[in-house]
């Protein structure tokens, strides 16, 4: 008879170059160890491993102290138990055939677009260009921009997006945008425009738009009283080029600062502050479901695109077409069936984290990862 270690199914098992930890999602306890013969046992997809006959201390400690924590427990049978598999599984229309590709495949496409993020002028923050513009998520600087596709008819389109949660308006908050304002009244609208000296007239819009938030872009400690008065619809996001950028900011509520990386040499204590450690993966809040979710897909950037003030659409770092040529589901279907899309790139897809046992208890993959400003996100 055969004596097994059966992991209960809300501990995630993470298999990789630098060993092997057993995590239970609910306590956040952990076992870990890097004998080999363990990893070699284990099956990570089914949370079982096989304990072998032979007497070996390293093994005993490991499934004892699973046990003791409450993250396995032990059973003698004759042959593996079946145990269901708890997979994700994804259900999509990628894989229609070639037949209905073209014809039938759009329709469920738009199902997948879950905000929107729309850049309009920036004649304010002249320090934007393509790479600062992917991080802070607004448009380049442009003195004399203008918007060069047909946004209104895209507008007139945003019934078509059935999961649509957000649409994101990025730029100076000026008549431009104001105009467009007026015909978002029936979504869920969040304003990312550039802070300086225009606390009232956001004040202004808060009061006469009920379905309208704001993130503003600040570069300095600016009074915003007025602003402040709905602060739960107000959040101040300070760019941080270096730690000391942040310090103004003490204390306040509502403050979500933005780190942008220009010279990764000259920022490096900007890059030392951004880094998590060990103690960050383990106590960070990750469900089984989470985790098997972030195994597949990038949570941040799934179903999200940006459209710029030329038409170009956008996942993250990556372009996909102009909507002054192409239509969106010719753009879409592009994204959608691109390996490395955005959307999908998961830790353990990313090349210098799909090895690490620790790549789907990980935040997502960053934007700063995905230009190649920064090596890593953690200090592992």
């Amino acid at each position: 008879m055969k004596s097994y270690l059966i992991f209960y199914p809300h501990c995630y098992i993470g298999k990789g170059g630098n060993g092997l930890i057993a995590f239970d999602t609910i306590a956040r306890k952990f076992v870990m160890t890097t004998y080999t013969n363990v990893l070699k046992s284990i099956d990570a997809n089914k949370n079982i491993m096989e304990i072998p006959t032979i007497e070996n201390e390293q093994y005993n400690d490991f499934v004892q102290e699973c046990i003791t924590d409450n993250l396995a427990y032990k059973i003698d049978a004759n042959v593996m138990p079946f145990l269901p598999q708890n997979d994700l599984h994804v259900i999509s229309s990628y894989s229609k055939t070639g037949e209905l590709h073209n014809k039938m495949e759009g329709y469920f496409l738009l199902d997948n677009v879950l905000s929107i993020s729309l850049y309009l002028n920036n004649k304010t923050l002249d320090f934007v260009d393509e790479t600062v513009s992917q991080q802070i998520e607004y448009p380049c600087y442009c003195k004399n921009s203008q918007i060069e596709w047909n946004i209104d008819g895209f507008l007139k389109t945003l019934d078509g997006f059935p999961n649509l949660r957000e649409i994101k308006i990025c730029g100076d908050m000026d008549e431009t945008l104001e105009n467009m304002l007026k015909k978002l009244t029936c979504y869920s609208v969040t304003i990312r425009t550039a802070g300086h000296n225009l606390p009232k007239r956001i004040a202004t819009n808060l009061r006469c738009h009920n379905n309208v938030k704001f993130e503003i872009l600040l570069l300095s400690d600016e009074n915003w009283e007025d602003a402040l008065d709905y602060e739960h619809r107000v959040v101040l996001s300070p760019i941080v080029f270096k730690p000391s950028d942040v310090s103004n900011f003490a204390g306040k509520r509502n403050i979500v600062p933005i780190p942008v990386i220009i010279d990764a040499n000259k920022q490096s204590s900007l890059i030392q502050k951004m880094l998590i450690d060990f103690s960050d993966i383990v106590n960070a809040h990750n469900s089984m479901d989470n985790i098997k979710i972030k195994g597949q897909y990038n949570t941040t950037y799934y179903g999200h695109i940006t459209i710029s003030t030329d038409g170009t659409l956008q996942c993250a770092n990556k372009k996909y077409g102009s909507l002054k040529v192409s239509n969106l589901i010719d753009i879409l279907n592009k994204c959608v069936h691109d390996e490395q899309s955005p959307w999908f790139l998961s830790r353990n897809k990313f090349a210098r984290c799909s090895k690490c046992m620790f790549a789907s208890l990980c935040p997502d993959v960053t934007i700063y990862e995905q230009q190649g400003v920064m090596d890593k996100i953690c200090t592992l």
